[in-house]
């Protein structure tokens, strides 16, 4: 109905509604190719076809004069942080300020092909006069969920397509209460950001060799039966694991069973994979599997390096777009580090790419994903995507040395494990466990270890006493289960003590000044070097190199295959920091 100017659950065909001069305008797209436009004044905009099909359902804004064409944008943010972007208050577009020396603003990458990707960013400033974004207004109608970590997402849709442009979450909140200013600033980060704040370990189960940087494979729709078989089994009916690229060393993630899907219950994040046959894929000693099947219907997702920092960093597993990587790591693993410090290790060691896009996705590209056609995809790197005619002003660039390299050293490791069994961690200190709880211990080795022996429950290496000095009790170590988790160089220790008193780690039989200790075998690491260099290239632009270290290559053909690429990749001045600003055509 018709209330003053203001339409309000108004039926749009490719007819233009009426908008008085002050109003936000917006451009929708129909069926038909036509547009309208409307004001809109804090409400969600539901676009349908004329079959009552939903095309778009959010707040959207555009400049106020907006011409036809011009795609407006839309800012959400998941305030109660369910997952539901539809929920009444999320859609805040109408609160955004877009003029008057405001801005609404997003930018991701690097300024150049050598840096490293930054986090990505978003900026805006929504009208705060009633308080309703100021987090310690409690009368606002979104308290108290006015909160940083929030997520957000900005959009954009154009001819009836959404383009996500970026989603990330709320980091800052800054109000404005001043009577001629009574504004918000909200300032926000892409997930990039959360892979800089925790620190992890990996992978579970120890270190892993031969797998690509992020190697992965998956098989849909198959019959599988599990085995609790010590180890345990996964057996298909029908199909080859070899044929479809499972390796030993990968991840192991399971969706479609009863009892055994990771991420479930008890269940962990994912399974490690030991050994694969044709149709068995026998896991890591210390998994454990539920007896099931044959199940149908199951899918089995298999993945490498970077996936397992992802699943540590608990990144969503659906968003994420992994190429497989073009070096093989003869050793692999990650010990007390930030994930994407972790990640940024295996860029820089085949000179690749990582960052978030517009949809909130982890995307890694391999250093050749953007130099062949094909391995884009859709948007493939080096195939025109579309042409910009009489749109495009102030076009530059720069062609320079800056970025000239005619010299490429890289460093490898080459990793063997001691014959001997050396102590790898001990501590002489006497634990002590309340009742009822659960004590976590780590040990953190001084190397990364191809083999780690954890210390034998029976009593041998160490005890459990009532006493910080008694000795071990057998009946007391009975109600104290104990879980070991293996790493490339640490091992997690869970100690539950189910006794109804107090109780203390003691040493066991084997040596009297431990309480609990770790032996195993360390690697031998021996550097390697590859070193490429281009004379031409050197006569002209002087010397130019580029170090590398790769601590997880210890092939030396792979090293120099590498160093190679480095030369013939930047042996020559390349059009750099290149900008442009365009601008829309009229609607004419």
């Amino acid at each position: 109905a018709d209330n003053g100017g203001v339409y309000k659950d108004h039926a749009v065909t490719s007819a233009a509604i009426p908008t008085d001069a002050t109003g936000l305008r917006f451009f929708v797209a129909t069926s038909s190719g036509g547009s309208g436009r409307w004001r809109v004044d804090d409400m969600e905009v539901v676009v349908k076809d004329a079959g009552g099909n939903v095309l778009f359902e959010s707040d959207l804004i555009a400049q106020p004069g907006a011409a036809a064409g011009q795609a407006p944008y839309g800012v959400e943010v998941d305030w109660d942080n369910d997952g539901v972007w539809t929920e009444s208050g999320n859609a805040i577009s109408a609160d955004v300020l877009t003029r008057e020396g405001h801005i609404l603003a997003w930018e991701r990458g690097i300024d150049e092909e050598l840096e490293h990707v930054a986090t990505g960013i978003a900026m805006f400033t929504v009208r705060n006069d009633t308080g309703k974004y100021s987090p310690t207004n409690t009368a606002s109608a979104l308290s108290p969920n006015v909160l940083p970590g929030r997520p957000i997402r900005i959009r954009a849709i154009y001819n009836g397509t959404v383009y996500n442009l970026f989603k990330g979450f709320i980091e800052k909140i800054v109000p404005h209460p001043a009577p001629d200013n009574q504004t918000c600033d909200i300032l926000c980060a892409d997930g990039m950001d959360r892979l800089n704040r925790s620190t992890i370990e990996a992978p579970k189960r120890g270190v892993i060799t031969s797998l690509k940087v992020g190697q992965a494979t998956q098989v849909t729709g198959v019959s599988i039966t599990f085995a609790n078989a010590n180890p345990d089994t996964i057996t298909r009916a029908s199909g080859s694991f070899v044929t479809d690229g499972f390796l030993a060393g990968m991840a192991l993630r399971v969706e479609g069973s009863t009892n055994n899907d990771t991420g479930e219950g008890l269940n962990p994040t994912y399974y490690v994979i030991a050994t694969v046959t044709a149709t068995v894929l026998t896991l890591h000693a210390d998994e454990g599997l539920i007896a099931e099947g044959p199940v149908a219907g199951v899918t089995l997702t298999a993945y490498g390096p970077i996936g397992i920092i992802l699943d540590e960093a608990s990144w969503p597993f659906a968003d994420r777009s992994l190429d497989a990587g073009v070096d093989t790591l003869d050793t692999w693993f990650v010990h007390r580090e930030k994930p994407m410090d972790a990640i940024q290790k295996l860029l820089d060691g085949e000179k690749s790419l990582a960052f978030v896009n517009g949809a909130g996705k982890f995307v890694y590209e391999d250093r050749h994903h953007r130099l062949k056609t094909g391995l884009g995809g859709a948007a493939d790197h080096i195939t025109s995507q579309g042409t910009f005619s009489n749109t495009m002003v102030d076009m530059e660039y720069e062609f320079s040395a800056r970025t000239v390299r005619n010299i490429a050293v890289v460093t490898g490791h080459k990793r063997t494990a001691e014959s001997t069994t050396p102590r790898l961690w001990g501590t002489r200190d006497r634990p002590k466990i309340a009742a009822g709880e659960v004590l976590t211990l780590w040990a953190h080795l001084n190397d990364p270890s191809p083999t780690i022996n954890v210390p034998a429950i029976d009593g041998t290496d160490f005890g459990i006493s009532d006493t910080s000095t008694g000795a071990d009790d057998a009946t007391l170590r009975a109600s104290v289960p104990v879980i070991f988790t293996k790493y490339g160089q640490s091992v997690k220790m869970q100690f539950t003590n189910n006794n109804t008193k107090p109780v203390y780690i003691v040493p066991g039989t084997t040596d009297p000044n431990y309480a609990l200790y770790i032996d195993g075998k360390e690697y031998d690491d021996d550097e390697i070097f590859a070193l490429e260099q281009n004379a031409a290239s050197k006569t002209a632009y002087g010397d130019r190199a580029i170090d590398v270290n790769n601590p997880f290559v210890g092939n030396f053909n792979t090293l120099r295959s590498y160093a190679e690429w480095l030369v013939s990749r930047y042996k020559d001045p390349q059009p750099d920091a290149v900008s442009m600003k365009m601008v829309n055509k009229t609607s004419a």
